[in-house]
């Protein structure tokens, strides 16, 4: 790296395994300090926030899901009749589930992009 003036300072806390990890870099990498190593990670990768709303809603919706079907079940295997109304409501809960992947899939490839 070029030479800089570094006047700022700024502590960094690692467990065992972390330091662990960063020395094996280090020595792997053949650059000189910590220092240089950390700067060379955060000014060569690219940061992806993913925002987990969505996948919440999306394990929620299948939650539900897998509800209705034991109902479901218990219905058919009791009286031998499956009710109308349950397969709508089921129908109903996938495609929520759809709507929400369709949203976790455009939420990643925006962040992925850079959108925000």
């Amino acid at each position: 790296m070029e030479k800089r003036i570094r006047n700022n300072r700024l502590q960094l806390r690692l467990s065992y395994e972390e330091k662990e990890y960063a020395a094996k870099k280090l020595q792997e990498t053949n650059i000189r300090s910590y220092s240089d190593l950390f700067m060379r990670a955060i000014t060569n990768s690219k940061i992806i926030v993913i925002d987990t709303i969505p996948i919440l809603a999306l394990s929620e919706q299948i939650s539900k899901i897998g509800n209705n079907i034991n109902q479901i079940a218990r219905v058919a295997n009791t009286t031998s009749n499956i009710y109308e109304n349950d397969v709508k409501e089921l129908q109903e809960h996938i495609k929520n589930i759809q709507n929400l992947i369709n949203k976790v899939f455009i939420t990643v490839s925006n962040q992925q992009r850079g959108d925000q």
